[in-house]
């Protein structure tokens, strides 16, 4: 018997023979130590097992449960509002993670309560039951403990649809059924027409506005003009920095398709809906992306400014290059939607950068737009896997790509109507993805700072062509700012490595550490009218902004209720923890992960992620209860790991006083 169990037996003995007080002193004492109220007073029978040590469990005083019952965590047994009977619970029942039991009710012997589910009515033996509220969905006179793992997959299918919903399920399940009839094929077509849509020196006439400094006039005064030259020079020597930290010298011939850190070639031949993207014998496909998304023209193209340069041959020639090797809805590159937009993007910044380079010529700026369409028109026509399968950075940064695409290329006809539902489908997926509170659905500070940094393109582009978003979306910008100012060190600017992160830095516009978020986050903030830093920094001159606004303090005490972020901070010392109820998929099983800063220096800390698709072990450290500050219980997780980015049983209940 466990020490949980063993309480309550001590207690319940001094309960019956009215000694209260001394039952109710081991009733604290399973408060105290297992956050679980299994008061003395319950009527437990024998060979009950209390899941995780009865963690967050709460049983109400009058309740009554048989023998052989297995109960787990964060589970409530009580009454209902203004009732005072309670439920009783037969034999050999097993109650799943979650699951709320309340009123007068019976739950008759050898029954299965799926995970989550609400039970609000008397439930027959011999059966199983699930969801909200629980109805019975199989009849079996089998007790719990005899079921096979064959069998256990049946609750593993229901919690997933329970957590995730049928419109998720369904929609990966004809999206499948699509990829194997060919339908995709057939919808994102490869030997593709060629368009025109305007010529380059009507294109320069349209003046189409867009964020870039004036040579003539402003100036900004680079830390570290060395550092710059140095990457610009790795670049140009085909040597690229990836995922902010490794580097790969890819040689003045590469593919685009070959994956450096494995030496796996993808079949350009095949379409893109054939190619996997998890793959032992592969690796990483995030490896064949990361330079395909072109974020290193941001150092060439700084370097061209704060050097009176120009290396537009070369970030051209890239440009060409990808587009000769990379036929449309061909191959790795066309796979994800995201990494479509990003390219778009920062292409959009190099045409207008180099707008009057005497290397773009009219047979080029017409391969690139043909390219750009195409693209645009690959993302528009499969924006529903990102807004239903996928539903967090991808979907804001595919429909902001598709809202700004009016702006950026109105000559393009399409991108009327494509503008248009990405412009709602944006302002549905902010609304839906930034919590009330500012926190974000994705529970990664960096891919939080992604969401920053594509919005920051969106709010510079509507100040230009004189567009404002309500006044509502503006509070949550703000409150979504603040949070992420709350969580950040005074002294670097860094915050703590929580949740997912693959080293992204969408636009770098600067010589900080990728880790620094003080260079976006106050672009984003001077957008919206606040002033968080004295110093300015280089983002916020390519923008355009001036280091000017209503000045923001950091709060000392830190309280994000949805998200499920606390913490305080206390002169040179900052305490943050993590403690949430999961209504969006979970990235990491980090409940209860303690991080500390001191004068810089984060001296408890979150380790990272390492790698997506990599060997077992390290996905289980880096992404798992194991590979954080926090109470874990042998080898388990505070929840059951699924496949890729799957979590099982998430955690439903939080509770921080």
């Amino acid at each position: 018997m466990r020490i949980e169990l063993i309480n309550y037996r001590i207690g319940h003995f001094f309960y019956k023979r009215k000694m209260k007080s001394i039952g109710k002193f081991f009733s604290i004492l399973n408060r105290l130590i297992f956050s679980s109220w299994v008061p003395a007073s319950a009527t437990i029978g024998k060979n009950v097992t209390l899941g995780y040590w009865g963690l967050g469990i709460v049983i109400h005083s009058n309740s009554v449960i048989g023998d052989n019952c297995l109960i787990g965590q964060n589970v409530t047994i009580g009454r209902n509002f203004g009732d005072k009977k309670v439920p009783v619970i037969g034999n050999n029942v097993y109650i799943g993670a979650g699951s709320v039991i309340f009123g007068e009710i019976f739950i008759g012997d050898n029954v299965i309560i799926g995970s989550n589910s609400v039970v609000n009515k008397s439930i027959p033996p011999n059966t199983i039951v699930a969801g909200n509220p629980a109805k019975v969905i199989k009849k079996s006179n089998v007790p719990y403990w005899e079921y096979d793992k064959r069998k256990s997959k049946l609750f593993i299918i229901l919690d997933l649809i329970n957590n995730i919903g049928g419109r998720y399920i369904t929609f990966r399940i004809i999206y499948l059924i699509k990829i194997k009839l060919g339908f995709l094929k057939r919808k994102f077509p490869i030997n593709t027409p060629t368009k025109e849509f305007i010529s380059l020196e009507k294109w320069k006439r349209l003046n189409i506005p867009f964020f870039l400094p004036d040579s003539t006039t402003s100036i900004y005064k680079i830390e570290d003009k060395e550092h710059l030259q140095h990457k610009r020079d790795e670049i140009v020597s085909n040597t690229f920095t990836y995922f902010s930290s490794m580097k790969y010298n890819l040689g003045p011939n590469y593919d685009w398709i070959t994956n450096p850190d494995t030496g796996y070639k993808y079949d350009i031949n095949k379409h893109w809906s054939e190619i996997e993207d998890f793959s032992v014998e592969a690796g990483d496909i995030k490896y064949v992306w990361e330079k395909a998304r072109f974020t290193f023209v941001y150092y060439v193209i700084r370097y061209d400014y704060h050097f009176n340069k120009d290396s537009s041959k070369f970030v051209f020639g890239q440009i060409e290059d990808f587009i000769d090797k990379n036929p449309i809805n061909q191959g790795p590159n066309y796979k994800c939607s995201q990494e479509i937009s990003l390219r778009i993007m920062n292409w959009s910044f190099a045409l207008f950068f180099y707008k009057e380079s005497k290397y773009l010529t009219e047979e080029l700026f017409q391969k690139i737009i043909n390219s750009i369409y195409w693209q645009l028109h690959h993302v528009y026509h499969n924006i529903n896997f990102s807004r239903i399968a996928v539903r967090n950075n991808h979907a804001i940064t595919e429909t902001a790509m598709l809202y700004l695409s009016k702006y950026l290329f109105p000559f393009i006809p399409d991108t009327e109507e494509w503008s248009k539902k990405g412009k709602k489908w944006l302002l549905k997926e902010i609304d839906y993805q930034i919590y009330e509170d500012g926190s974000y659905l994705q529970f990664s500070h960096n891919y939080h700072r992604v969401v920053i940094q594509i919005l920051t393109w969106v709010l510079k582009i509507n100040e230009l062509n004189n567009i404002h978003f309500d006044s509502n979306l503006f509070d949550k910008f703000k409150k979504t700012l603040v949070f992420l100012y709350n969580h950040q060190d005074d002294q670097t600017g860094w915050l703590s490595n929580y949740g997912n992160n693959d080293g992204a830095l969408f636009f770098p516009l600067n010589n900080n550490h990728y880790r620094d978020f003080r260079p976006q986050l106050q672009a984003f903030g001077l957008l919206l009218g606040f002033k968080l830093y004295n110093q300015l920094y280089e983002d916020s001159f390519w923008y355009g902004l001036d280091n000017v606004g209503e000045k923001v303090e950091k709060d000392s005490l830190l309280n994000y209720t949805i998200g499920g972020f606390y913490g305080f901070r206390e002169k040179d010392v900052l305490t943050t923890i993590r403690c949430g109820a999961y209504k969006d998929r979970p990235s990491q099983a980090d409940a209860l992960h303690l991080d500390i800063w001191y004068k810089g220096e984060n001296i408890l800390f979150d380790p990272g992620t390492y790698k997506y698709n990599t060997d077992e072990k390290y996905i289980k450290f880096y992404n798992g209860t194991k590979g954080h500050n926090t109470l874990s219980i042998g080898q388990y997780d505070q929840m059951l790991r699924g496949p890729r980015f799957i979590w099982f049983y998430w955690t439903k209940h939080a509770l921080l006083k």
